[in-house]
């Protein structure tokens, strides 16, 4: 039993750190794939990353068309974070139209998917992914109930129970052999179980760790602790190298014939503290009021970031946080905002979002429609201007509005502004500008990693010739290139075929 086309996602794979190792003989399965495969960049949706990445990778549309930002979103109108679920998409998964189609599918664990409870084949959502949203469910249930049998029940990663010291990380490093095999066990039973079209399997150990160790990796961060990098290694790479050496298991499953995909959805990098203060910031330059109440919830964001990983992740506290969070949005965090031309909302840390309190589609709307444009290119040139005060340097890179980047139905349910943190070598300690004076940046506790939007993707399989694409492609040209190699259209997608790919299938074909 074997499949058409083998999709691995590696979730939160960085692209750079894959080819450092390969060239230091880390990784011998990645380097066979990278000789044997046509490969290049992928581009992410502007400005975003690990929480639309992969909607837009299942769906093949922007996330002004699908809907889907960030886990916490602010619905149209409203000032309070609420938690986005998968299954309020806007736009079906490219799996749904080749199940209509007659092809037979698995899909396991993409990340923000929901269950398709007709599907042609198997599914599994939440099951044994990382920062899973909702609880694990099989399609159709009688598939779970077999995993659970043969395998035990589903590993879930521990991203947020991770202890930073060397018995922290120890533990940390079984538990994501662990949840890898289990991933591994279950991608190769259904890889043994039948033939199928599609088989589609996102790998998440990459993920946790880089969040969860870069500080350990990398020795000009902050927090490196060089004592605990002498005694544990580099546990980034070694849990680079549990993923080479299961990719090696599951692509000694298929054929020469099979189409073999792995798409790298973004990668990693040091995270630094301009997401504590990234709201303190906007509250200096918004002009129209003042915001006691915004600047008491940033007091307490900033305390909550100082205490250790092992307090802030304790039971007890996390329980207690829960039950004092809706207490304080209601009465902190709504008031605040409703007073304020512009506010932070939720994002990745790699990039600051922005809504503006607009008249007529917030509830309280300040800024007149008349201004918006004008407010936004303010923001731009604002944060632009924002440099480390010890060295001179720009620390934002780029200022994305989103209305010159997005088109789509969902447009004004996404922040009007991004703000992506430029990442050099070292964390800044204070930023300045003529507009916000000064403004202390706390060092981060808990992870050290965050994601970056740099993406890859590597393609073998018949009549594909390898090597490096001299443009990138987006990874809205995924689906519709995975669903054309099954003879599947997919119609009113962002994305286009990759003609390279398509090309070879004709040739081999023929």
């Amino acid at each position: 039993m074997s499949a058409r086309v083998l999709c691995i996602g590696l979730d939160s794979f960085d692209a750079d750190l894959m080819r450092e190792w390969i060239a230091a003989g880390h990784l011998p399965t990645f380097e066979r794939l990278l000789q044997t495969s046509l490969h290049g960049s992928v581009i992410s949706p502007p400005a975003l990353c690990a929480g639309s990445t992969w909607p837009s990778f299942q769906t093949g549309v922007s996330p002004a068309r699908h809907r889907r930002v960030f886990r916490q979103q602010v619905p149209l109108g409203e000032y309070a974070d609420q938690t986005f679920l998968p299954s309020a998409m806007a736009f079906p998964a490219f799996w749904e139209a080749l199940s209509r189609a007659g092809r037979r599918l698995a899909v396991l664990d993409v990340p923000h998917s929901h269950p398709i409870r007709d599907l042609n084949g198997w599914q599994l959502c939440d099951w044994s992914c990382h920062d899973a949203e909702d609880v694990p469910t099989a399609v159709p249930p009688s598939f779970g109930e077999e995993l659970i049998q043969r395998f035990g029940t589903p590993v879930r990663d521990h991203c947020y129970d991770t202890g930073h010291d060397i018995t922290g990380m120890q533990r940390f490093l079984a538990d994501t052999r662990r949840h890898l095999e289990y991933q591994r066990d279950v991608a190769l039973y259904c890889l043994a179980a039948e033939s199928w079209d599609l088989l589609t399997v996102v790998l998440s150990a990459a993920h946790c760790a880089g969040h969860q160790a870069w500080f350990l990796h990398d020795a000009a961060h902050p927090r490196y602790d060089a004592a605990a990098a002498a005694r544990l290694g580099d546990p980034l790479l070694q849990v680079y190298a549990m993923i080479d050496k299961t990719l090696a298991e599951l692509l000694s499953e298929v054929g020469d014939d099979c189409l073999v995909l792995a798409y790298l959805s973004h990668g990693i990098g040091p995270l630094y503290g301009e997401p504590i203060i990234f709201d303190e910031v906007l509250q200096r330059l918004d002009r129209a009021a003042s915001a006691p109440r915004s600047e008491a919830y940033g007091r307490l964001k900033r305390f909550w970031h100082a205490l250790p990983a092992s307090i802030r992740h304790a039971a007890a506290l996390r329980r207690l946080r829960r039950r004092l969070t809706p207490a304080l949005q209601s009465s902190l965090l709504v008031p605040g905002r409703a007073n304020r031309s512009f506010f932070a909302v939720p994002n990745n840390p790699h990039s600051g979002a922005i809504r503006i309190n607009l008249e007529g589609r917030e509830k309280h709307g300040i800024v007149p429609h008349t201004q918006y444009h004008d407010v936004c290119l303010r923001l731009r040139e604002e944060f632009l201007a924002l440099v480390d005060a010890d060295t001179g340097e720009a620390i934002v890179s780029d200022v994305v509005l989103t209305h010159e980047a997005y088109t789509g139905p969902f447009i004004d349910e996404m922040p009007d502004v991004f703000v992506e943190w430029r990442r050099g070598p070292r964390a800044p300690r204070v930023i300045r500008s003529p507009s916000i004076a000064e403004i202390r940046v706390p060092i981060v506790e808990g992870r050290s990693g965050d994601h970056r939007p740099t993406s890859m993707f590597l393609a073998r399989g018949a009549g594909i010739r390898p090597g490096a694409m001299s443009q990138p492609v987006s990874v809205y040209d995924l689906a519709p290139t995975m669903a054309a190699w099954l003879g599947v259209r997919l119609d009113d997608v962002d994305g286009q075929v990759i003609n390279a790919l398509l090309t070879a299938r004709a040739v081999a074909s023929t």
